[in-house]
């Protein structure tokens, strides 16, 4: 699918959501008030709805502050190897990982998206309003003019506002260049004369790897902003290749890498690594229910920068990316 360019025309998505996140910056201790019996009866209604909710699902790795994405479904597949979900005993990875934090940064997107209330726990619909969501991103090139990052197209669907933080902890305004809602795939990027100094000192164009000689078993490491704290770095393995999956259910089936590398909500858009620091995914999403643990899927690199040739950046100079 082509790459669609962000204009005043473009249609955003409705997300269903998942289970009703809640995310509530800071905790009060107040006393306790008296409640009326039919107060009670709708309170735990709906607390009902959102503890069923929070039992099993998938997710896309992007942190909302009202809900999170709608569930992913996995699509079931035959003849795909896979390895047990037991991590092995990874070396260090620390200084590799400190200089692939260069080229990894937080996004920040205020967007209008449809929010639950209370009354669409038994009517269905909600109320607009400005959410708040947390994602990753990672550099792919610097040009005279702009620096360009990827990221996937549900951190930055319905941006009112975008921003992104770089590894110094400055933030910075950031535009959408072109996404492919289908493939989850968007660029974004931030004017080079908006950066300091000190930011461009510290900040660089990730390498990328060759995602089609990925081996199972193979170590790995996963970058991004999870829960919105900031980056976090995780190890595994790549559990499978080749993995058929739908990350939502109005999306084509397409191959992914699986991992068993920790991806939380806010990790969307992060990096997955292998051992020589080269990029070679793109986390996207994950598998979550209490009798399912560590199935995190990326968008396989191969397939991101076929996407890319085809979006006919002209900014991008020639050979850029080391395509």
């Amino acid at each position: 699918m082509d790459f669609n360019e962000k204009d005043n025309r473009r249609e955003y998505l409705e997300y269903e959501t998942m289970n009703g996140y809640m995310y509530e910056p800071e905790a009060r201790m107040e006393k306790p008030k008296k409640s009326s019996p039919i107060k009670k009866f709708f309170v735990s209604a709906v607390a009902a709805v959102m503890l069923g909710s929070f039992a099993s699902g998938s997710f896309y790795g992007t942190k909302m502050l009202f809900f999170e994405k709608k569930a992913p479904t996995a699509v079931e597949t035959q003849n795909v190897m896979t390895v047990a979900n037991k991590a092995p005993v990874v070396n260090d990875v620390s200084a590799m990982s400190k200089e692939a934090l260069k080229s990894i940064v937080s996004i920040t997107n205020v967007a209008v998206q449809q929010v639950p209330d209370f009354f669409s726990f038994f009517q269905g619909g909600g109320v607009e309003r400005e959410v708040k969501m947390s994602g990753s991103g990672v550099i792919l090139e610097k040009t005279k003019d702009y620096l360009y990052m990827i990221t996937n197209h549900h951190v930055i669907d319905g941006a009112k506002d975008l921003s992104v933080t770089f590894s110094d902890d400055k933030t910075y305004k950031a535009e959408v260049v072109k996404y492919d809602e289908n493939n989850d795939i968007a660029i974004i990027r931030v004017r080079i004369k908006d950066l300091s100094e000190s930011t461009l000192s510290e900040i660089k164009p990730i390498k990328i790897g060759d995602s089609n000689s990925l081996e199972i078993g193979e170590s790995v490491v996963a970058i991004g902003n999870a829960l919105g704290y900031g980056q976090s770095v995780t190890t595994g393995v790549v559990s499978a290749v080749n993995r058929n999956f739908a990350p939502k259910e109005s999306l084509d089936t397409k191959t992914y890498i699986q991992t068993d590398a920790a991806i939380n909500p806010g990790n969307s858009g992060g990096a997955l690594l292998n051992m020589k620091g080269e990029l070679v995914g793109i986390n996207t999403a994950k598998i979550a229910s209490s009798s399912i643990e560590g199935m995190g899927y990326a968008i396989p690199m191969a397939r991101v920068l076929e996407l890319i040739k085809g979006a006919n950046i002209e900014e991008f100079q020639e050979n850029a990316l080391n395509l």
